[in-house]
C-alpha cells in the first residue's frame, strides 16, 4: 500500500483496492480446490455454484450484521443525555437509585458514565442526580397551591434525609425550601 500523506484520496483508493485483493484471493481458494478435486465439469459447476451462493449468503450477512452494529452505536450515542433524563425521571423518587444504580441502568461503567456527563454538563454522576432530584423538588415546591411539607418532598424525590435536602437545595438555589415557599405565598 502506497501511502501519501498529501493525498488522503490516493490512500483510500490504495485500501479499497488492497481489500478488493484479499477478497478475490479468499474467493480463489475454494475455486481452487473445487478445480483439483471435481472429476466432471458437473460436479464442478455443482461446487462452483455452492461456493458462489455461500460467498453471496455470507456477504448479505455481513452487511446485516454491520448495519446491526451501526444502528446499536447510533442508539447508544446519540440520544446520551436524553436516556440519562428518561432514566433520572423514572427513577428519582427511589433514594436506593444511586450512581451505580444509574451507571448499570444507562450501560456504561461508572468512569464512561462520568465522562460523558462531565463532558455534556460539566458535573459528575452523583452530582447529575442530586441535580435532577432538587430541580423537581424545587418544581413541586413552586408548583403548589397549598402550603407542602417540606420532608415529604425531600423523600418525593429521593432524599433520605430532610436535613441534607435542605443543605443541598440552599446550596443550590441560594435560598432555603422554606424560604422559597414564603417568597411564592406572599
Amino acid at each position: 500500500m502506497v501511502i501519501n500523506k498529501g493525498n488522503d484520496k490516493e490512500m483510500n483508493v490504495e485500501t479499497n483496492l488492497s481489500q478488493h485483493e484479499e477478497l478475490i484471493e479468499e474467493l480463489l481458494v475454494p475455486i481452487r480446490k473445487a478445480l483439483m478435486e471435481s472429476s466432471t465439469p458437473q460436479e464442478m459447476q455443482s461446487i462452483l455454484l455452492t461456493v458462489l451462493n455461500n460467498y453471496a449468503h455470507f456477504q448479505a450477512s455481513y452487511q446485516q450484521s454491520v448495519e446491526a452494529d451501526h444502528q446499536a452505536v447510533l442508539r447508544m450515542e446519540a440520544p446520551f443525555m436524553e436516556r440519562a433524563i428518561r432514566l433520572m425521571e423514572q427513577h428519582y423518587g427511589d433514594s436506593e437509585f444511586g450512581v451505580e444504580e444509574f451507571c448499570q441502568a444507562i450501560g456504561m461503567s461508572r468512569s464512561l458514565a462520568g465522562k460523558r456527563l462531565r463532558a455534556e454538563l460539566g458535573v459528575s454522576v452523583g452530582t447529575f442526580i442530586r441535580n435532577y432530584r432538587l430541580r423537581i423538588a424545587r418544581e413541586q415546591l413552586l408548583s403548589s397551591h397549598r402550603h407542602r411539607n417540606i420532608t415529604e418532598i425531600a423523600y418525593n424525590v429521593g432524599f433520605n434525609d430532610p436535613k441534607y435536602f435542605t443543605r443541598c437545595f440552599t446550596r443550590a438555589y441560594g435560598v432555603s425550601p422554606s424560604a422559597l415557599l414564603e417568597q411564592f405565598m406572599f
